[in-house]
């Protein structure tokens, strides 16, 4: 049977609730309904708008991974880069100082 964007779902752990209130939260369970329940079909408008959701919600995704969707991912990757270029200049220096050392001599009185 072939469902629409405001039926309710008639089984399942979300039951009774709208095919599009589902697929705001949780496109992926509608995906796997209409790919593994051979009685579950969505009608074609409720599949673009589905198909929508779940775009929506991959790019959501992505922007959290980034630190986009909390407002500071370009400050985060520039301010860590910032530290690992110090870092590397202060471990350079230590090195460098270490090479230019004279080993002590020992008197031999």
């Amino acid at each position: 049977m072939q469902y629409d964007w405001n039926d309710p779902l008639p089984f399942g752990k979300y039951k009774g609730m709208l095919i599009s209130e589902i697929a705001s939260f949780n496109p992926k369970y509608l995906a796997w309904a209409v790919n593994n329940l051979s009685k579950f079909d969505l009608t074609p408008n409720a599949r673009k708008l589905g198909q929508r959701e779940l775009n929506k919600h991959r790019e959501q995704s992505m922007q959290r991974q980034n630190g986009w969707a909390w407002g500071f991912g370009k400050a985060v990757k520039s301010a860590a880069s910032a530290w690992s270029a110090r870092l590397i200049h202060l471990e350079h220096e230590a090195r460098n100082r270490a090479a230019n050392r004279k080993p002590a001599t020992r008197d031999q009185s």
